[in-house]
């Protein structure tokens, strides 16, 4: 009995190993979007604005 529950806790260790990786890749993923996004929001609603105003339009 011993080594099936071993065998067993191994295994459940694997799998919560690989649970978390996973999490942590999405959540990476998530947060490379989110600073797109934000910078993109950021660029969009005062960047822009700003640059048209003290610079001019791009030649």
């Amino acid at each position: 009995m011993d080594d099936d529950k071993g065998l067993l806790e191994e295994l459940l260790d694997n799998t919560v190993q690989l649970v978390l990786a996973m999490v942590g890749v999405v959540m990476a993923i998530v947060g490379m979007i989110a600073i797109l996004y934000l910078c993109w929001f950021l660029y969009d609603r005062y960047i822009e604005a700003l640059w048209f105003t003290y610079i001019g339009m791009p030649s």
